[in-house]
């Protein structure tokens, strides 16, 4: 058994000399990469958390559903993307003890997702706004984007209903409120 231990012991140090292997050469340099405007991780997730937030009371007893946190980030030469997924409304659900989905649950929840609408694309145009504020370190001509992807169940009637809404300026047309907005 000491014999082992002595073995091993031996062998290990005989690897701790061994000449490490090289590191090989990085596949490729990217050369004339444009400056990356310094816009900090803080500034980023406080933007994130103001947007749940948003998105969260919009609705006040009937509120908007996150299906997860807000997303954000910069690219270089391109400037600050946002996105989440949402559902507009608490939508009703399938159970054990709610098995299923009545005519007038249905054309409820259509209803209600229709009087939502408004209220998610006033919050993306405030979050359009306040991206714009805060990241003054990007420059006035990068993009801001802010998209959200709103979550349906199959047995929903979507008419008149997007999937996605996008909202996209440059950092000083968000400023001045000249917003393009996308449905999808």
């Amino acid at each position: 058994m000491r014999s082992a231990a002595v073995l091993l012991l031996t062998g290990l140090s005989a690897l701790a000399q061994m000449k490490p292997a090289s590191k090989p050469a990085p596949a490729a340099t990217v050369v004339g990469t444009p400056t990356a405007a310094r816009v900090s991780w803080q500034t980023l997730s406080d933007l994130e958390k103001g947007f749940d937030a948003r998105l969260s009371s919009a609705g006040g007893a009937d509120p908007m559903v996150l299906l997860g946190n807000t997303r954000g980030l910069c690219l270089n030469g391109y400037g600050a993307i946002f996105t989440t997924d949402a559902e507009l409304i608490g939508t009703p659900r399938i159970t054990p003890f709610h098995q299923q989905i009545t005519p007038a649950e249905k054309a409820d929840t259509h209803k209600r997702k229709i009087e939502h609408l408004p209220l998610l694309k006033n919050a993306m145009l405030e979050m359009m706004r306040s991206a714009a504020a805060a990241l003054k370190d990007l420059p006035a001509s990068d993009q801001i984007v802010v998209a959200v992807r709103i979550f349906y169940l199959p047995w929903e009637d979507t008419a008149g209903l997007p999937g996605q809404i996008l909202m996209k300026a440059d950092r000083q047309g968000a400023l001045a409120g000249n917003i393009q907005v996308e449905e999808q």
